[in-house]
């Protein structure tokens, strides 16, 4: 499979829409420089920029398949799911890796169990957990599934959350008894991984349904 090209995502993305680079770029808080620059090759959008303009222009998200809901040939049944090298981290957050995004490939997956967790095809996307603060559920460097359009917070589901200057986290959404949210951990050692006060800018990315073959998170 040919590799996917950020930079002409954009471009498409946003004339398929009929978006200028003025109006992007308000939308998205950044400037007509910082999209011409996505559109040119110049810099790489990060996995949050691919997140928002994809919601912004109704584009599907960019993969390596003609079209995420393609069937493998072998077998109707099955698609392959876009696979990112974001990283999200499973304790205060990973900034490292937000700079820019890759578009791995794939994971395939059965539709009709795409469909017994809820998730539409075109709304599911592959990302990659680390560290240890939600062990034992989900391991270091476990590939996750996230329902892209789960944005809504449930007390005791477990999230992927962009902060505003940390990163992508993947924490268990809990309140406390002053009814404010919080990221908690699923690691008992409270000392090492103590719960997080949710930031009123923080923002949802989706749920966690899966992690390397284990459900029901």
């Amino acid at each position: 499979m040919a590799k996917v090209n950020l930079s002409e995502w954009v471009k498409k993305a946003r004339n398929k829409a009929g978006i200028t680079q003025e109006a992007l770029a308000q939308k998205l808080n950044m400037t007509k420089a910082n999209i011409s620059a996505m559109e040119n090759g110049r810099t790489l959008p990060s996995f949050s920029n691919v997140l928002a303009i994809a919601t912004l222009t109704g584009s599907p998200l960019p993969h390596e398949d003609p079209d995420i809901t393609t069937t493998i040939k072998s077998d109707k049944e099955t698609i392959m799911v876009p696979e990112y090298s974001a990283i999200a981290e499973c304790g205060f957050g990973y900034t490292e890796n937000e700079d820019f995004i890759e578009v791995k490939g794939g994971i395939p997956f059965n539709i009709p169990f795409l469909k017994s967790l809820g998730v539409h095809t075109e709304d599911a996307c592959i990302i990659h957990a680390e560290g240890d603060s939600m062990s034992p559920t989900i391991q270091g460097g476990a590939s996750v599934l996230l329902d892209l359009s789960k944005k809504e917070p449930v007390e005791e589901a477990i999230f992927a959350i962009l902060r505003n200057q940390n990163g992508i986290v993947i924490k268990r959404l809990r309140r406390n008894a002053q009814k404010e949210w919080l990221y908690s951990s699923d690691n008992p050692n409270k000392t090492l991984y103590p719960d997080l006060f949710a930031y009123e800018d923080d923002r949802i990315i989706g749920r966690v349904l899966w992690q390397g073959g284990i459900i029901g998170l």
